[in-house]
């Protein structure tokens, strides 16, 4: 699935796992999440990207911190 994905999309997905993992565990909390390129940090600080998947993991990253109440960075 993401063998042949851009590095960017590569580097978005581990966040939203961690995210789906522990969502229950960080309720309350500030996260901060540390990523190697820029674009990424970007797109999760943003919340927005051309990408059409990436798009969907942030939709998908967004709904749990807004129901358990938690908020994420990236650096």
């Amino acid at each position: 699935m993401l063998a042949g994905a851009h590095i960017n999309v590569q580097e978005t997905y581990p966040v939203l796992v961690a995210l789906r993992s522990w969502k229950q565990h960080v309720s309350g909390k500030w996260l901060t999440v540390c990523a190697d390129t820029t674009t990424t940090v970007s797109v999760i600080n943003k919340g927005t990207s051309r990408t059409t998947q990436t798009m969907y993991w942030l939709r998908e990253m967004f709904w749990p911190s807004a129901f358990n109440n938690f908020h994420r960075t990236a650096r």
